[in-house]
């Protein structure tokens, strides 16, 4: 039977605490020996496969890991390849958080399909770059930093990609002075997170919720 890989992939790892035998064992109420568990920190790396005409999603593959170093991530996505997981049997693009380790395992295996940086993920680091007073009130900072975020969001709600440039320019000479960390945030990876423009002219149905974000 021949396998269909989904059209688009996103690939993540979230992190859970995991109890298990931590190599010390102690006696019970009842004198008998037991293991010690203890917390340990670990990530699961999940593949969500979509299939944008029909909005269907489900995880086609995931697997326990220590981290997300490029070893896990080469494992994980070579696994998937041999899965039938590839440009041949149909993937079009990968969406992913721009992790080190993960970058450098998919342009190690060149899989030969798009790639969509997280816009949610870049989002989450522009706001955390953000330099704010700290003599400002709390409400007064909260207030400061959703108008500077609603300016950066502003450059990726445009329908057109030249209107997505011109917006990145504004941004870019608003904040440059006031924002650094942001403003390099911003240019950091900025292309890769414009792939689905392209992908849009390509597949006119596929809707834009699909495609830009983990």
């Amino acid at each position: 039977e021949t396998v269909k890989a989904p059209p688009i992939l996103e690939v993540d790892g979230i992190y859970i605490t995991q109890l298990r035998p931590n190599g010390e064992v102690r006696k019970d109420a009842k004198g008998r020996k037991r293991a010690v568990k203890g917390r340990f920190k670990r990530c699961v790396l999940i593949a969500l496969g979509i299939w944008p005409d029909t909005g269907r999603k489900e995880v086609i593959a995931w697997e326990l890991s220590d981290g997300e170093g490029f070893t896990a991530w080469l494992t994980f996505l070579s696994r998937l390849e041999e899965q039938g997981i590839s440009a041949e049997k149909g993937l079009r693009l990968i969406i992913h958080d721009g992790g080190t380790g993960l970058c450098a395992a998919l342009r190690f295996l060149d899989l030969g399909v798009a790639e969509q940086r997280c816009l949610f993920h870049k989002l989450r680091n522009i706001s955390k770059a953000l330099q704010l007073p700290e003599t400002l009130e709390p409400d007064e900072r909260r207030r400061k930093r959703r108008t500077i975020m609603r300016d950066f969001k502003g450059i990726w709600q445009a329908k057109e990609y030249k209107t997505v440039l011109r917006r990145y320019l504004q941004v870019y000479r608003q904040y440059r002075a006031s924002q650094p960390a942001a403003i390099a945030t911003l240019r950091r990876d900025f292309r890769a997170t414009l792939t689905y423009y392209g992908i849009e002219q390509q597949h006119p149905t596929w809707q834009r919720r699909f495609l830009r974000t983990t």
